[in-house]
């Protein structure tokens, strides 16, 4: 017995090292968002700040969630009681901040004429650009900086979140196209985690939401 142990063991080496060793090719790797020449220092500016206030979010949200389980009250109001829950959005908000976003653009040029639509403040370029995220005029006259999250009695319920969540949740480099809407409104997000959980972890509106009101409640104990 020993001596076929042996002897298998002495093929499979001889076996391994007969193999030629090939460098694993690995991608680019950044977990950063371009900016597009189209920009200007002015909108490049506001661009920055606004992804700068949209990580920190992200990442207050994945470290609560880290943090106090998937048997947190606040958590389940958004996310239900599916035990799948709770690994899916931790997984949705890591391969938000880690994710490979080599490619991912934020444009100023308005190359599909959508900006000149009523209310838009920017959009997804789907099939035209997977990877691209136009950002209108719009957006940068009343785009919410979090430190507004503490001033001039910003209500959530009622003033939709204002990071860039929402835009990147459609680029399938940031979440492979696993987060899509399944909610209208705050009311819709409870509902659907009181009845449907096993959508309400992947509902854009429910991600965006818990991520700015856990965030709300932390700038307001961090600067008062």
């Amino acid at each position: 017995m020993l001596f076929s142990d042996l002897l298998a063991t002495a093929l499979l080496t001889g076996s391994a090292l007969s193999i030629p060793l090939v460098p694993r090719e690995l991608s680019p790797y950044t977990s950063d968002i371009e900016v597009h020449s189209s920009c200007n220092a002015t909108q490049r500016r506001m661009l920055q700040k606004a992804l700068s206030d949209t990580y920190e979010v992200a990442s207050f949200a994945k470290e609560y969630i880290t943090t106090n389980g998937g048997d947190d009250p606040i958590f389940q109001q958004y996310f239900g009681t599916d035990t799948g829950s709770y690994t899916q959005v931790i997984g949705i908000w890591d391969a938000f901040l880690t994710s490979n976003k080599e490619g991912v653009l934020l444009r100023c040029d308005n190359p599909d004429g959508n900006c000149g639509q009523d209310g838009w403040r920017g959009h997804w370029r789907g099939d035209n650009a997977t990877s691209e995220t136009v950002i209108c005029d719009l957006s940068y006259t009343d785009r919410l900086f979090n430190e507004n999250f503490c001033m001039f009695g910003y209500e959530l319920v009622s003033q939709k979140p204002s990071t860039f969540c929402h835009r990147f949740f459609h680029v399938p480099a940031v979440t492979n196209g696993k987060v899509d809407h399944y909610a209208e409104d705050y009311t819709g997000i409870l509902e659907l985690a009181e009845h449907n959980s096993t959508y309400a972890a992947v509902d854009s509106n429910a991600l965006q939401y818990f991520a700015a009101r856990k965030s709300l409640l932390l700038f307001i104990e961090a600067r008062g």
